[in-house]
């Protein structure tokens, strides 16, 4: 247990961390994927990808999350979700990337 608590205080430490940088970063792109594990969950993965102040480009894992489906309405939905949560301005958003699925990409379902 005591363990599992270190680990999880280290754990958001590095997400501050990241989101501190996402904020002070003047723009930002994310990179996602959807993946099933081998329990067939639906996961999520985003990347973000940022500019320092000192010019240095870096590139993050920032979350991992279970997604009920891998629909574009649920995924949208977690990307936003995420945002939001993240308390990042949208307009800040200057790239996308992603493995170029319709549901990722399409005009209709994407």
């Amino acid at each position: 247990r005591i363990l599992q608590e270190l680990l999880q205080v280290m754990s958001d430490q590095i997400q501050d961390d990241h989101r501190a940088r996402l904020m002070q970063s003047e723009y930002f792109g994310l990179q996602c994927d959807e993946t099933t594990d081998v329990t067939t969950t639906k996961e999520l993965v985003l990347l973000t990808r940022l500019v320092t102040n000192t010019g240095e480009v870096q590139n993050r894992f920032a979350r991992m999350m279970p997604v009920q489906d891998g629909k574009a309405e649920t995924l949208t939905a977690a990307i936003l979700g995420w945002v939001n949560e993240a308390g990042l301005e949208l307009r800040k958003l200057k790239g996308f990337g992603s493995d170029g699925a319709s549901v990722m990409t399409g005009r209709r379902n994407g």
